[in-house]
């Protein structure tokens, strides 16, 4: 038996029991599994591996973009009474 502190609730521990008795885990129960893994993934990133992908170039072409789009702005924003 499976210790009650480690579900969530009531009918995550029914699922889990029945899920056992099937040859084949159940296709929610794979997808389930599949995000679990991928959010662990995601979640691992630290800072310094943002702040490493955060390069100089990245920073620059950013802020060309913000640049250019206030400049198609800022006509009609000086064209306003």
């Amino acid at each position: 038996t499976e210790p009650v502190f480690l579900a969530s609730s009531l009918g995550e521990i029914k699922r889990k029991k029945a899920s056992k008795n099937l040859k084949v885990r159940r296709c929610s129960e794979r997808k389930r599994q599949e995000k679990l893994k991928n959010r662990n993934f995601i979640a691992s990133a630290t800072e310094s591996d943002r702040k490493l992908q955060e390069t100089g170039n990245s920073w620059l072409e950013r802020k060309k973009a913000t640049s250019a789009m206030l400049a198609r702005w800022h006509g009609r924003w000086a064209s306003k009474p």
